[in-house]
């Protein structure tokens, strides 16, 4: 477990120790958070809470990963290519800015002229937030407004942007220039 991003408010990590743990490959993470006021700490070993320097000292791992108090800040965003559809992709935005939009280079995935639809991919078969012919330029992505798809027999969740957002990149054709 090495070169992750945790983010939470509470109870972010437990682990129940059955082997010594230095024979885990944990190092080289970055941790975010705050614990809520009147909660316990974020880290927990074997049932007890640790703050951070507590919390390498009880497993002896993240020798060299750092705790960032607070929220974290910034926009992160990733591009993954499904590797069994080559026609599909993944846009996943981490905006913890809280933009209303977000540009989004697809040059990676996609060609001058390749026709495409995004789609938000918690209302999947809801309305197309974008499509169109690839020009090459970034796309702007809606972080606001967008809906959840209604589940059977349960209500509705909140939608997670503008903090986080999935979107499906279809690409419909590819024009030769």
């Amino acid at each position: 477990m090495t070169g992750n991003t945790f983010y939470a408010l509470s109870g972010m990590i437990s682990l129940t120790i059955h082997q010594r743990p230095h024979h885990y490959d944990w190092d080289n993470n970055t941790y975010l958070g705050n614990p809520w006021p009147g909660s316990s700490d974020l880290f927990w070993v074997n049932g007890t809470h640790f703050d951070f320097p507590g919390w390498k000292r009880a497993t002896g791992v993240d020798q060299n990963s750092h705790y960032i108090p607070g929220r974290p800040t910034g926009v992160k965003i990733f591009v993954r290519p499904n590797n069994f559809e080559p026609r599909v992709a993944h846009i996943i935005v981490y905006n913890w800015d809280l933009n209303k939009t977000i540009d989004v280079d697809l040059g990676a995935l996609l060609h001058q002229g390749d026709e495409y639809e995004v789609r938000n991919a918690e209302d999947y078969f809801g309305p197309v937030l974008l499509t169109g012919a690839y020009d090459g330029k970034p796309l702007k992505l809606p972080m606001t407004g967008l809906k959840v798809a209604a589940p059977v027999g349960s209500p509705t969740p909140d939608s997670t942007v503008p903090e986080f957002g999935v979107f499906v990149v279809l690409k419909r054709s590819h024009t030769k220039s």
